[in-house]
This record gives C-alpha cells, structure tokens and sequence, in this order.
C-alpha cells in the first residue's frame, strides 16, 4: 500500500467496498469501518504492547491500515467464497477470523491474524512488550522447528533466537520481515517458512551450515507466501489461451513428452514446442505483472525471495493452477 491513511485506503478500495449493504452511504459505512479498526487496535494492544493505543499515538495510521489490510483481505474472501449472499459485514468477518477460521481451504487461520498484526507491528515498532509477547507464544514453536533441523540448534537456542528477532522486526537497521505479514493466515503458520528458512542458513558454532534444503515430513505450512503466489498465478495462467493452458497442463502437469502431447493435440511436435517457447515468457512476466499489481513492493520481494527459497513447494502451486485452468481447445 501507498499510504496509511486509512481513509484514503478505504476510498481506494471504493469499487468493491462501496456496493455492500453495510458501506451505504459511504462516509457513514467508511466511519463503521474505521470504529470497527480502532476497536480492534485498542483492544489488542492491551494484550500485546507496552501502553494502549491512543489518538495522539505516532503509529496509529500504522496500525489501522494493516489491520484494514488483514480485514479487507478476509471480508472479500467472505464474499466471494460464503453462502450469505454478499450480505456478512465487516463486523462479522472480524469475529469469525479472530476465531481462528477463515472462508477457504478449510477455513483453518492457526489463530487470530488481528491480534498476530498488532504484534508484528508492535515488533516492528519497537514495543518493549511486543518481545515478550512474543517469546512466550513463540520460542517454544520455533525451539521445534530447530529440533528437526539439527540438534545442536536445539540444544542451545539462545545462540540464535536474538538474531532471529531482529531478522523478523528489523531492530539493528535491516529489513523487517514481519513488514510482509499481511494477516492472510495468522502468524504461527507465516512464522513457519519464515523461522524455517532462517534457521537452515544458521552458522553453527562450529562453522558448518545444517545444509537442510526442504522441510521433512509434513510442513509446517501453511506459508502466507504460497497462499499469495497461488492466487497470482492462477490468474496469470488464466491470461494463457485455452489451448496453451492444455499444452502447459500435459507437459508439466502430466508429464508427457512434447511428441506425446503433439499426438493427443493432432499437431506437429515442432508446434507444440514453439508454442510453448512462447507461453513460458509471457506465463512468467505475467505472474510478475499481477505480483506488482496486487501486493505491496514488501510482500511481492517476499513472494518471489521465498519462491527461490522453496522452489519445490512453489511448483507444486504452480502444477495446481495449470491444473485448474486445463480446458480443452
């Protein structure tokens, strides 16, 4: 997002907010939504920061506007993916996903992603609390994660959880990872990939890397990460014509050869390969087309950082997608 006026936020969003029930007329139903934010702010920060949140407070903008992004975020999936005919209202979506369930994929959040982004705002922000809060929901999640990477992480985590934190809230200057939290999933699933990834390139004591590529047995996903680039490629794949989406789905999907799937198409292998010479580049600058457009500079860097990080568990989205799109010509 461009800004962190919540107003001028919500008018962004003025094509689809603007036809619910609840939105009319706007500058009322804009007011709701903005009480509704704030309630939220204040009642979160009492678990999680240092002090409540006030009028005067510097980072309030900041706050409401990453509370709209995780809110605005789940009440569109509502709309789209529950059966209360566009009727359910910000309010609602509020308490069902501070509950803990979302509206897709089985509508399990791992938590509260409202509570989760005050905190990683409060990180962020340099809360004194916001640690604490922190650790006591978290070392434990992540001492596990360090036990099946290797044992010596386990055994010693105060070697690395310092460092974790500031890779995550930014404290010595660098980038804050927690800025690309964006409440799609609450933070013990995000935090999954995230503490992963860190603590696989960890140093240890003796110099060696662990030299883990993948996450073993069942992951500790899901990655909010993968949840954004499923979303952006499917509607990249969607920009494909029919039939290459059939030829993309063959080869790469059921893993044909281009000879096998120039025979189940009636065309000469030559045209199958030329065609996807062509559907390759223009299926990739697409996906980084919709990123740019649909996420923030932050969030889209993440995407694609966790992409080169995760590579197998990204093409499995990929593989997915092309599935869904498979029409024939």
């Amino acid at each position: 997002m461009n800004t962190t006026d919540i107003h001028d936020i919500l008018n962004d969003e003025k094509a689809w907010l603007e036809s619910h029930p609840s939105m009319q007329p706007w500058d009322e139903g804009c007011r709701r939504v903005v009480t509704l934010l704030e309630d939220c702010l204040r009642r979160y920060s009492k678990m999680v920061r240092e002090r409540a949140v006030g009028a005067a407070d510097v980072d309030r903008s900041v706050y409401l506007a990453r509370l709209w992004e995780c809110l605005g975020y789940h009440w569109r999936d509502a709309l789209a993916f529950s059966p209360s005919d566009g009727q359910i209202s910000a309010s609602q979506v509020a308490e069902w996903i501070a509950a803990g369930r979302g509206y897709r994929r089985g509508g399990q959040l791992g938590g509260d992603p409202l509570r989760d982004m005050v905190l990683a705002v409060a990180m962020v922000g340099k809360d004194q609390r916001a640690p604490r809060v922190f650790e006591e929901d978290y070392h434990a999640f992540a001492c596990g994660l360090a036990a099946k990477i290797h044992r010596q992480l386990a055994v010693d985590p105060d070697c690395w959880w310092n460092d974790l934190l500031d890779h995550l809230a930014g404290y010595s200057g660098g980038a804050a990872r927690l800025d690309r939290f964006s409440g799609r999933c609450a933070l013990r699933n995000w935090l999954g990939t995230v503490v992963w990834n860190f603590l696989r390139r960890w140093r240890l004591a003796s110099g060696e890397s662990p030299e883990i590529d993948d996450i073993p047995g069942p992951s500790p996903l899901p990655n909010e990460s993968l949840d954004h680039f499923a979303e952006i490629v499917r509607l990249a794949v969607a920009t494909l014509s029919p039939r290459e989406r059939l030829m993309l789905a063959l080869v790469y999907v059921d893993g044909l050869k281009k000879n096998e799937a120039a025979a189940m198409l009636g065309l000469h292998p030559a045209q199958v390969t030329r065609s996807l010479e062509k559907a390759l580049p223009r299926l990739e600058n697409a996906i980084r087309e919709i990123a740019a457009t649909r996420l923030n500079k932050e969030a889209c860097t993440g995407v694609f950082e966790d992409l080169r990080g995760n590579p197998p568990m990204f093409a499995a989205r990929l593989r997915e997608a092309l599935e869904e799109g498979r029409e024939q010509p």
